[in-house]
């Protein structure tokens, strides 16, 4: 059976890898290298993308999580006492960037709560505002981990490739007012 046509045009290029590189790549995509390294291009993209202060942060956290792995033998996230150590040292980290009291609004956060009634009211504290960022951020990461569940899933279950093959097949031909 022939391979679909894709709905998106692409560029067909050479990349030359080191063989443990192309390994690794393979491994993580499950066998789909062109995808896997699709993937990790847009994303190093996404990350330039952001603003210096927010590559910075992420560094940062990176960096402290990676610490406290060295130092402990364990991955921040496998006890409650090293998550609460990687929360304090990201707050501190926050803290010593913009000095100031973190329960009192400042001019700008009280100029932004004026305009957004969603996160930031008048007069909550940082912590009631952060538990409400974080519910608005478990909302909307919800569809990408669905999102993600189910490319897992396609990659691995060839009836489900199969019927994802099919319904973009007919969706093509759909979209140019034929029938497949």
């Amino acid at each position: 059976m022939p391979r679909p046509k894709s709905l998106i045009k692409s560029i067909h290029t050479a990349v030359r890898l080191p063989a443990d590189l192309h390994k690794k790549l393979s491994e993580a995509g499950r066998g789909a290298l062109a995808e896997e390294i699709k993937r990790r291009l847009e994303s190093s993209f996404a990350f330039e993308a952001m603003d210096p202060p927010t590559r910075e942060l992420l560094a940062a956290i990176l960096q402290m999580a990676e610490l406290v792995h060295g130092d402990v033998g364990l991955p921040w996230h496998t006890n409650a006492y090293l998550r609460a150590v990687l929360g304090e040292a990201i707050t501190a980290w926050l803290a010593d960037k913009v000095p100031g009291d973190a329960n009192v609004p400042s001019v700008n956060a009280k100029a932004s709560a004026h305009v957004s009634h969603a996160l930031l009211n008048q007069g909550d504290s940082a912590k009631i505002a952060g538990k409400r960022l974080l519910h608005f951020y478990k909302v909307a990461r919800a569809p990408h981990d669905a999102a993600m569940h189910y490319q897992d899933r396609l990659r691995t279950n060839p009836l489900l490739r199969q019927a994802d093959e099919q319904w973009r097949r007919e969706r093509a031909f759909a979209k140019q007012g034929k029938k497949p």
